[in-house]
């Protein structure tokens, strides 16, 4: 053997070329074998996040769908408001009964203090 060997492959002298130079012409002649096991992996990542991102993408809604959503959408926001109507006129009739007895027993001290007098 002769020579300095500069790379991590064994240098074998067979029929005047080295095993080294054989891989290296054949790595030449042929990138795409040896980036073969590179690309399937890349492929199989690949389409292993095209699904995962199916599944985050919103599905394509027909224009019916998207009537049905925009009503739906109405429609809730018309239960909020009628829910907010009752509480309000709920919670204004209690504030009216509790002035209403707050009132009356004002008078009706009013009358205690006349009837001591």
């Amino acid at each position: 053997m002769t020579g300095v060997q500069t790379c991590a492959l064994p240098i074998f002298i067979r029929g005047g070329h080295t095993r080294a130079a054989n891989v290296k012409d054949n790595l030449l002649r042929a990138p795409a074998a040896a980036l073969k096991p590179v690309t399937m992996g890349l492929n199989l990542v690949g389409k292993a996040l095209e699904i995962l991102g199916g599944v985050f993408e919103p599905p394509i809604l027909t224009p019916e769908q998207k009537r049905d959503g925009e009503i739906a959408a109405r429609e809730r926001q018309a239960d909020v408001r009628d829910q907010l109507d009752h509480s309000n006129a709920t919670s204004q009739r209690a504030q009216e009964r509790q002035n209403h007895q707050e009132q009356q027993a004002a008078r009706d001290r009013q009358r205690e203090n006349e009837r001591e007098r």
